[in-house]
């Protein structure tokens, strides 16, 4: 031992061994794994229903139940006035109606194909294609047609046989005629007013459906039920103008008009607009018989695209093509 003091004196150098540290002890957090799992959970939450309500509050998400989501009467009632303020559009109308108890289907089809120009307040023009067939008759019409200053003409592409007399001299040549004129005692715009107030006055709200995709754009879906008082209301004061006419409709007509008017009490037309633009972008009805069916349907586009739309130059009168018929029947 003595020996070990004198060495350790003796080497003044040398550091005795340190003793070990006390152990740490673990800092106090205060949060138990439990509550912090808790806190992470709601937090979660909270930004979830944050994230679905800005998607709710900005449409991306727009479900029905959305408290964000406008009034259908609201969009309705904007979407009628867009309509009335556009310049230009195309539409495509289809009917196609079968008697299912004929043999030959007894299949109707109707096709039309409009553009429309709205220039100014007293110049509206419009073009377009009519196609027309019937199995049951063999019937069958093409023809194209222009307004334009005031006038309508008619270009016969495929004239059909009429009561055994051959009509092909129609084919080809423009027709010209005048316009009525109570339209022309009118603006364009107070017709196309008319006709727009005439549909929302026919046309009951019932319900909507979820979004769709109509021409690659979202739509609202929404269906109408007919307002069948006011469709019987215009059918009687166009029999009671029709009266005076020169070619007046019977009254076994005009009640065959109501009664065919009061089918409609229970039926449903779909309408679809567009969420993005307020347009209406189509019209849709179905329906089906114990004897028949029909499907209609209205497609509108290309809305304020305006098309070159100008009247034909050689354009003859009917009273024209009349002369040179019945005149050519007279020398043969």
């Amino acid at each position: 031992m003595e020996e070990t003091e004198k060495f350790i004196e003796s080497s003044p150098n040398l550091v005795p061994p340190s003793p070990p540290p006390p152990p740490v002890a673990p800092l106090k957090t205060g949060v138990k794994p439990g509550a912090l799992i808790v806190k992470i959970i709601i937090g979660i939450v909270i930004v979830a229903v944050v994230g679905v309500g800005v998607a709710l509050a900005i449409r991306i998400w727009d479900p029905l139940w959305n408290p964000f989501r406008p009034n259908p009467a609201e969009v309705i009632e904007r979407m009628f006035q867009n309509m009335k303020n556009l310049k230009a559009f195309h539409a495509d109308f289809n009917l196609e109606s079968k008697d299912l108890s004929s043999k030959d289907g007894g299949t109707v089809i109707l096709a039309i194909k409009n553009d429309y120009n709205k220039l100014n307040a007293d110049d509206i023009r419009s073009k377009g294609e009519i196609s027309y067939s019937s199995l049951k008759d063999n019937l069958s019409l093409q023809a194209e047609y222009v307004t334009a200053d005031k006038q309508g003409f008619l270009r016969v592409v495929k004239a059909p046989s009429f009561m055994g007399l051959d009509l092909s001299f129609l084919e080809g040549q423009w027709i010209s005629f005048e316009l009525s004129k109570e339209n022309l005692d009118k603006t364009q715009y107070q017709n196309v007013d008319e006709l727009i107030n005439k549909i929302k006055e026919v046309l009951i709200f019932k319900d909507q459906y979820k979004d769709i995709i109509i021409n690659k754009e979202k739509a609202y879906h929404y269906v109408f039920a007919f307002n069948i008082d006011k469709l019987k209301k215009m059918a009687e004061e166009s029999y009671k103008a029709a009266s005076s006419s020169i070619v007046p409709i019977n009254e076994e007509d005009y009640n065959s008009v109501q009664e065919e008017i009061e089918k409609l009490r229970d039926k449903k037309i779909d309408c679809f607009i567009s969420k993005k633009s307020e347009y209406l972008l189509g019209i849709k009805f179905e329906e089906k018989l114990d004897e028949a069916s029909a499907n209609i349907g209205l497609n509108l586009s290309d809305f304020n695209k305006e098309t070159d739309i100008i009247a034909p130059k050689d354009a003859k009168s009917i009273n024209e093509l009349l002369e040179v018929f019945f005149g050519g029947m007279i020398k043969k």
